[in-house]
Parts: structure tokens; sequence; C-alpha cells
């Protein structure tokens, strides 16, 4: 802290007690087990000062077979809420700007948009299948099946330029 003015009257408090809880719930209203769900200061809220350390402040948890989750050990004030799952190897992520709670707030409600995808038969000019074709979409891909069958399931909500690729073909 060279070059700084003391700081004098520090209040460091390690015994935060506030909760917030709530449901995380896809776009059906189902809930979403094992979402991973985490909260930050709400800095946008006008609510902490520019001379307000937060140390340690957040938190995350993770949700039950129902959806519901619990976050604990935090400071008063509003947060931010976010929502996201791993599944497929696609991570789930919901709304961008989170969703603003106060500590004791027992009813949040957090969305994960339910994923996509796009299924169908690739087929040659002739009407047969090629012996073997790729499918891509974003960052996953299939193999049609020798029927010329494929099936991308498990993409998060979003627009895809779908790629077919194959040795009998030009890439379309």
């Amino acid at each position: 802290l060279t070059g700084v003015a003391a700081k004098k009257d520090v209040k460091l408090v390690l015994d935060r007690t506030g909760t917030i809880a709530g449901v995380v719930v896809d776009s059906n209203g189902e809930p979403v087990a094992e979402a991973e769900v985490s909260a930050g200061p709400d800095f946008l809220s006008g609510e902490r000062g520019d001379n307000d350390w937060v140390l340690a402040s957040g938190d995350t948890a993770t949700t039950d077979g129902d959806g519901h989750f619990l976050l604990h050990g935090l400071e008063d004030g509003a947060y931010r809420l976010f929502a996201a799952k791993d599944s497929g190897g696609v991570r789930s992520v919901g709304e961008r700007a989170g969703v603003v709670a106060k500590v004791g707030a027992k009813d949040v409600r957090l969305v994960l948009p339910s994923p996509g995808g796009v299924t169908g038969t690739v087929v040659l000019e002739s009407g047969s299948a090629p012996a073997q074709a790729t499918i891509t979409a974003g960052w996953s891909h299939r193999t049609s099946t020798k029927d010329g069958h494929f099936d991308l399931s498990e993409l998060p909500p979003a627009t895809y330029d779908v790629r077919v690729s194959g040795a009998e073909f030009s890439e379309v």
C-alpha cells in the first residue's frame, strides 16, 4: 500500500449468515437437478459504495433432485444469481444478466433454457445414403449411420450453421 493513505476503521465480517433459496427450472418449468447456482454482489444496484470491500461474499450451490438450491454465508444486500449445467460436454447457461435477489429471499426462480437438437437424413443426389457423413453444428458433431440418419441432441439454444462433409461429396 505504498503511496496510499492508511485505511482506518476497516471492518472485516467473518460470520455472515444470510441465505438465498430457490429453484432452477428448464424452459418447460421442469426442475433441473445438479445445476450449479452462483451468487455475486450486485454492484449495479447502487447499494454498495466505492469504498466497500467485499471478501468472499459470493457463494455457489448445486441443486438437489427437485431443482432446489440454498446459498448461504452471504452478507446482507442484493446479489446477482446465475445458473449453469453441464450435459454431454455442453454447458447450458441461464440468463446472461443473472437474476437479482436480496438476502432472505426464499422463492428465487432461475430458468435454464431447454436444450434442442437437429435430426435428419443425409442423402446423395442419387437418393442413396453416403457411406459416411459428418454433421457439425457449433462444437457438436456426429457421424451418420449407414442409412444416412443423424441426431445432434442436447444443443444449447442458439442459431447454428449446420455443416455436412464426407468423402463422396463436397462440404455443404
